[in-house]
């Protein structure tokens, strides 16, 4: 099968009902985008806060309520510790540490970096508080209006509705 996708963003989680052979790849599933066009498959939103200014380009805003629904998949409070997987991040400080999370922050199509203290938080970098509700990053010499940002909040852009590993192709 092939799906081809016309210009434009697309913010969501795509399902998949079929997954090919790595080792026939004329069987695999293709997603093509349109020859000449821009076509992105983002696993972020917009986020337009409200941002609140702290100081030398530092900004605070709660992230959204649906990341803390029963159930909702909540990237900002998941560790990325390879060791723990999956694990919920620990809520409040360990030394003044703040573990990493699974979520990234996004400016006009750029990362940001996460580190783990307010000391680190240099132009373009951020943290989530200990609570895991508030996001805080340096825009430099900037205003969060004057950007597109993004935040994840998807586990994954491609779903499968199967068990077992995928095989597609994603082309253009």
């Amino acid at each position: 099968d092939e799906v081809i996708i016309d210009e434009g963003i697309y913010r969501e989680e795509i399902p998949l009902k079929v997954s090919g052979h790595p080792y026939v790849p004329e069987h695999l599933p293709v997603f093509r985008g349109v020859r000449g066009k821009t076509v992105a498959i983002r696993g972020s939103d917009v986020f337009q806060g409200p941002w609140e200014s702290r100081d030398n380009g530092v900004f605070s805003a709660p992230l959204p309520q649906s990341l803390f629904v029963a159930g909702a998949y909540n990237p900002y409070k998941l560790s990325a510790a390879i060791d723990e997987p999956g694990q919920v991040r620990p809520v409040g400080e360990k030394d003044g540490i703040l573990p990493e999370t699974l979520g990234q922050l996004f400016v006009d199509g750029d990362f940001f970096f996460q580190v783990d203290s307010p000391a680190k938080l240099a132009p373009r970098c951020w943290l989530v508080s200990a609570d895991g509700r508030t996001l805080t990053a340096n825009f430099g010499p900037t205003t969060p209006s004057e950007h597109l940002v993004e935040i994840t909040i998807r586990k994954r852009c491609f779903k499968p509705q199967f068990a077992g590993a995928v095989y597609i192709k994603v082309l253009n």
